[in-house]
This record gives C-alpha cells, structure tokens and sequence, in this order.
C-alpha cells in the first residue's frame, strides 16, 4: 500500500484554508463595504466646495427717522407689503463650504432701496448696496450627518459688513450715507441636479442710521428705532464650482469590528484545518504501524 507524506497533505490542507479565506479579505479591501462615520469627513482641498449664487431680492425698509415722522402726526404703517416701504433688487454672493456644517459666504445686495419719509414710494426712492461676509451652519448636515444627496438643507448665517446709500446729499440727508451692520438670516436649499441648488433666503439686517441717507439717531437712544433695518426675501440659484465634495471618513469602530470578526473567522479555519491535518496525520500513523 501507498503512503502518503504527511507534510503534503498538512501544506495541502492549508493551502485550502487560504483560498477559502481569499473572499473574505476581499471584502475587507473593497473600498464600497467600508463603513462611513456620517459625521465625520475628511479634509477637502482649497479649491474644493465653492458655490455662487445669483439672487432676485424683495426687500422693507424701516429707518430711525420714522419715530420722528411720528411725532410730527404723520403715521406710515410698518406693513412689509406698503409700496412706499419695499422695493425689489438682487444680490450675488460666492461662498465655500469647509466642512459640510461651516461656510463662508461674501454677499453683495442692492441696489433699489427707500428711505421711508412719506407715504409716497417714488419720493422715497432711492439706491443703496451692502458688503457683507457671513458665517453659514448648515444644521441639517451637523444633525443628520453628511449627504450630498439631501433635497433640503437648513443653513442658519450671522453677517457682518457695511451698506453705503447713493442717494445725493441735501439739507435732509447726512453727508456719510455709510453705516455698519448686521444680518441674521436662514437659507434654504433644494437640490436640483448634482451642481446646482435652488435657494429661498429670508434675513434681517440691522444698521447705524445713516445706511438710508437720512440719519436721524438720538446718541441717548437705544434699541432697535435707532436703528436703519432691512427685511429680505431673496429667491435664487446656487450653483456648485466643484464637481469634487465632501468624502465621508470611515467609521474607525466599525471598521476594527468588521475586521476583527474577519480575523476571528480565519482563526477558526485555520485552527479546523490544523485539527483535520492532525486527524490525517494520526490515521497515517496507525496505517503505518499495521
């Protein structure tokens, strides 16, 4: 009778023992079955992430002098809808998105406004722009993680800038049509194809008085009637400069699962292969010995 080398059949039980692990290993280097943390992304290039953004503005004025309007028995209702206090515009903006929760944003606006004086919207005509560079929070991608594939996203700004009036200077009007400002304000996005957003942004800004050319503030009073106030509704395009977005980091604890559970799998076969070459080797043994 033929005797078969032990060592031959081990290396052979072995070798099988590999090959069957080989899907497996697989798995673990296929990149598309590597889970993803949603709220963590790695760090995008400079380049990568710009918007721009075009924007038709429909906007209210409110001014300091109003009080004194007032006073003096002359009531304008602060309607947002009154003729005499709205006017439309258009703003532009370019932006970039350094993590998929915090941006930047510089926005221009302008640039038909009013300074609300009397009942009559075309005496209170006037034209006027504001500069402002604004902080985005996009809460949709901070709460619910990551998805370049959203339909809708909610991204709360804080701005900060200046607003000039270029309305000429008369005995009425102050001779510094420039004012600092703030503007709170929520846009909403809804995608449209992969490069390109459609855009709904209402804010509110808050200005010195002179922003309407007709600078009225009393320094011994405060709040928000000593102030030039705009209220924005604006409706637009954004459009993505980047074809690259953010790309999702994986998820550390998942993927040490996922591998352990690989590593514990292979431990179990190769410790069955031994046990089956072991068995083989003890039954050769014995046909030796007949």
């Amino acid at each position: 009778m033929k005797i078969v080398n032990t060592n031959t059949i081990v290396k052979a039980t072995l070798a099988l023992c590999f090959i069957s692990c080989l899907p497996i290993a697989s798995i673990a280097q296929d990149s598309s079955n590597i889970p993803a943390d949603k709220h963590s992304v790695t760090t995008n290039r400079f380049w990568d992430n710009w918007f721009i953004q075009a924007n038709i503005a429909m906007s209210s004025f409110y001014g300091n002098q109003e009080s004194t309007i007032a006073d003096n028995g002359i009531y304008l209702s602060g309607s947002p809808f009154k003729a005499f206090r709205n006017n439309v515009g258009f703003s532009i903006a370019i932006g970039k998105w350094f993590t998929p929760g915090l941006g930047l944003r510089t926005k221009l606006n302008g640039a038909w406004g009013r300074t609300v004086i009397s009942n009559d919207a075309s005496y209170n005509a006037n034209k006027y722009w504001t500069l402002q560079e604004q902080i985005l929070f996009n809460i949709t991608n901070m709460i619910k993680g990551y998805n370049e594939n959203r339909t809708w996203n909610a991204i709360p700004y804080l701005g900060f800038g200046i607003g000039h009036n270029m309305r000429a200077a008369d005995e009425q009007t102050t001779s510094n049509p420039t004012a600092m400002g703030i503007t709170l304000g929520l846009l909403n996005t809804w995608r449209l194809t992969d490069r390109m957003s459609l855009n709904l942004d209402f804010s509110y800004g808050i200005y010195e008085g002179s922003l309407d050319a007709y600078d009225v503030s009393d320094a011994t009073s405060h709040g928000l009637k000593n102030t030039d106030r705009i209220l924005n509704l604006e409706v637009g395009i954004t459009y993505n400069l980047s074809k690259k977005r953010f790309k999702r980091a994986p998820d550390v604890n998942a993927l040490n699962e996922i591998n352990q559970s690989e590593i514990e799998a292979i431990n179990s076969q190769l410790q069955d292969a031994l046990q089956e070459a072991d068995r083989l080797r003890q039954e050769l043994d014995k046909k030796k010995k007949q």
